[in-house]
């Protein structure tokens, strides 16, 4: 969507190349995506039907889709989407709609930077994105879409208020267009901010909005649920937390394993929190071998910990410290989460020492907090985003 003020002809001409362009290529983009056909396969005359935009338009969704599996391979599309950009021809599209392709292209290339965990790149990248929003036509969807993906990269530097701020920004716009699903996801975003900065309270509320504007079918209804009643926790409302999800116990019994794991983890953090020690502690056993079974070893240690929460709060130290070594041995056999390896053998050595209930407790809230944030970043079917 372009701006609100009055369009030159140059403009209108650049847009109707690129919606041309586009509408060609559709069937062999098509075929593409769904893997019917392969770069390699397309004769000379196909290929020159996706110059230009197509091209672009394929190289940056490839990019986008390998973020979980390849991150190094996500920023080399993103770079080649961004240098196809660069090379596009002014006589075709004019100068104003080049450059919010070439504004698009170097956001794409600032998130993959994100994904990669280079954020000073990614912070450049953005710098060069915004530049060229400013040569181009004003559209607002260009705006909002960049400040979207710049959210992302403030989440992960920790610059939570300004990140709140866009995302809001974004919300607004959403509000505006009427485009519900969008907004969704956008509160959902934003709760997810407070909830690192520790506000679970504000993080119920925005859910609560992104519920009433969620339709039934909604697949982020799941996620919204599973962050109402991880907040409500979070804010030590377990009673509320319980009828919550008593009330969408069938929504996770229908979305599958994992799912059905996940619920059983809130039953047992609602349980503890309710001062139900035994329920909770036969549960978060339950979750933690069944994530460990299949491979979910972040989810898996996360469960651990408030398993050993639990225990070393009874004073039970010697089965603390057992968990805490399963934990390590885990990790340092498959080479992950590195970042809480010394803190774990730390903690490993409170349990068999002497420090308190209360230093001890606040080791592993500590261990947790870190190991959650590390989870965040990767891939998740389901569930918290």
């Amino acid at each position: 969507m372009v701006g609100s003020g009055s369009l030159d002809r140059s403009v209108i001409r650049g847009l109707v190349a690129l919606e041309s362009d586009r509408e060609r290529a559709s069937p062999l983009l098509a075929q593409l995506r769904e893997g019917q056909r392969c770069w390699n396969e397309l004769c000379a005359q196909e290929q020159f039907l996706l110059r230009g935009v197509p091209l672009i338009d394929l190289v940056l969704e490839r990019s986008f889709a390998v973020r979980y599996d390849n991150p190094e391979e996500m920023v080399a599309l993103a770079e080649t989407g961004r240098l196809l950009a660069e090379s596009l021809a002014i006589r075709r599209y004019g100068r104003k709609v080049k450059a919010d392709l070439c504004a698009r292209a170097w956001t794409e290339l600032a998130n993959a930077h994100r994904v990669a965990e280079d954020l000073a790149a990614s912070e450049l990248a953005f710098e060069h994105a915004i530049a060229w929003a400013q040569k181009g036509t004003g559209s607002a969807s260009l705006r909002v879409h960049i400040k979207l993906r710049k959210s992302a990269l403030l989440l992960n530097q920790r610059r939570l208020e300004e990140a709140a701020n866009l995302l809001e920004q974004v919300a607004e716009y959403h509000r505006r267009e009427g485009d519900g699903e969008a907004l969704v996801g956008t509160l959902l975003g934003r709760a997810i901010v407070y909830e690192e900065d520790h506000e679970p309270a504000k993080a119920v509320g925005t859910v609560v909005e992104a519920l009433e504007h969620m339709t039934w079918f909604s697949p982020l209804r799941l996620q919204a649920y599973n962050a109402l009643v991880d907040n409500l926790v979070g804010a030590g409302l377990y009673q509320l937390a319980r009828k919550v999800l008593k009330r969408s116990r069938r929504i996770y019994r229908r979305a599958g394993r994992l799912n059905r794991l996940r619920l059983c983890w809130l039953e047992a953090r609602i349980a503890f929190g309710l001062g139900e020690d035994r329920v909770a502690e036969g549960k978060l056993n339950t979750a933690r071998l069944a994530f460990k079974r299949v491979g979910k070893n972040y989810e898996a240690a996360l469960v651990g910990l408030d398993l050993a929460l639990l225990l070393v709060r009874q004073e039970r130290r010697q089965e603390t410290a057992w968990l805490v070594s399963d934990m390590l041995r885990t990790f340092r056999a498959l080479g992950i989460a590195r970042e809480v390896i010394a803190s774990l053998a730390l903690l490993k050595r409170s349990c068999d020492g002497e420090r308190s209930v209360e230093a001890i407790s606040l080791q592993i809230e500590t261990i947790a907090a870190t190991l959650a944030g590390l989870q965040r970043e990767r891939p998740r079917q389901a569930g918290r985003a």
